[in-house]
């Protein structure tokens, strides 16, 4: 516990007291926090897999009649928890890969949402100070078994709290509808591989975006913006060195996103950050900003010998079409749509042929902050 000094001290007083223990089991996961019993105190979650459950380690700080739980049993030579927590639990049956702690029903509590095997999306509100409501599952067999597979927040700008459900093939959206309640999955496509997905603000505008990572590919991030309207924009892709880890976030309280990666090689953290600036030409009328070279995995060799491979043609959104013959370069251009007066929808090329992306005749880039924001 670290003590503070009053505002007119002149040097803080720092104590650490000693660690506080509260014996679980083993192989504990996806830490959360949040008031879970609304008494002004935060609690802690954690996912239990070896017990196939949810503990929940409700605060007893600001009790003074608080007591030891005596539904704990003790085996030899174990000692008990310390009295700050109060270790409840909530049966999963299953094996939990993702958990997402959020209000999803608009009704003030934090409900428990969560995906793992068997692959069913499971979510259970709060149901005043001790209680939870049954169940409610959704099977989705194609949804992927990671810790970053899940995410909330508002992605259709109706400020309610949605969920987002990482597949092998799309994502899954579910809305919270008008009646405080999720409705059915709606199935958004991506291109390529998507392995995490996040709802956060990128640019600042107060709508929450869709961030999509794949760590293994040259262009790690992508995101998608959050118009007026509620809808999405199209994927625009970044490139960054190979990473070993990541976490977007808003460091320094300007309402943007900064993400902080961790080198794979060589291991030094980065921040960098995203900005609009003015699209430079391209060629005759073109602007970047334009044109999105986007990355296609072959599929087949083509069978009649003449050097050609096959890849899969992306429809608007995402989704692969038919097949079509392409000859065999690493990057294939997708058609640019324009708007009357020239303006482009589709993100651009910048760098030395790398993606970027951006609209109205500018394009995004991925900026790293000074060295000494680092």
């Amino acid at each position: 516990m670290v003590g503070r000094a009053g505002p007119g001290a002149r040097r803080a007083a720092v104590r650490i007291r000693g660690p506080e223990i509260f014996p679980i089991d083993n192989l504990i996961s996806h830490l959360r926090h949040a008031d879970l019993d609304g008494d002004g105190w935060e609690d802690l979650i954690v996912v239990n897999n070896a017990r196939s459950k949810i503990n929940l380690l409700l605060n007893q700080s600001g009790r003074p009649d608080r007591l030891e739980d005596p539904l704990v049993k003790l085996r030899l030579n174990e000692l008990p928890p310390d009295a700050r927590f109060r270790i409840e639990s909530v049966a999963s049956e299953k094996r939990i890969a993702s958990l997402v702690v959020a209000d999803l029903n608009s009704d003030g509590r934090p409900d428990l949402a969560y995906f793992g095997e068997p692959k069913e999306l499971v979510v259970q509100y709060r149901e005043g100070k001790q209680g939870w409501s049954a169940p409610k599952r959704w099977s989705l067999d194609d949804g992927l078994l990671d810790m970053n597979a899940l995410a909330e927040g508002d992605l259709n700008g109706d400020g309610r709290t949605d969920l987002v459900l990482v597949g092998e093939t799309a994502l899954y959206f579910l809305a919270q509808d008008a009646d405080h309640a999720l409705a059915e999955p709606e199935r958004i496509p991506y291109s390529g591989t998507v392995k995490a997905a996040q709802i956060l603000d990128i640019n600042g505008d107060g709508r929450q975006d869709l961030l999509l990572v794949n760590w293994d590919q040259a262009n790690p991030f992508r995101f998608r913006l959050q118009s007026s309207s509620g809808q999405l924009g199209p994927e625009i892709h970044f490139t960054l060195p190979a990473i070993r880890s990541y976490w977007p976030d808003d460091l320094d309280g300007d309402g943007k996103t900064e993400v902080v990666t961790i080198a794979q090689r060589s291991g030094r953290a980065q921040i960098s950050t995203f900005r609009l600036v003015p699209a430079e030409g391209l060629a005759g009328d073109y602007l970047q900003g334009q044109f999105q070279l986007q990355p296609l995995a072959r599929t087949t060799k083509s069978s009649a010998g003449d050097g050609l491979g096959r890849r899969e043609r992306g429809r608007p959104g995402g989704s692969a079409g038919g097949r079509s013959r392409w000859r065999s370069t690493k990057r294939v251009p997708a058609a640019a749509r324009r708007r009357a007066g020239g303006a482009a929808d589709l993100p651009g090329v910048h760098g030395r042929g790398r993606a970027g992306g951006g609209r109205l005749g500018r394009r995004w880039t991925a900026r790293d902050l000074p060295a000494q924001r680092r």
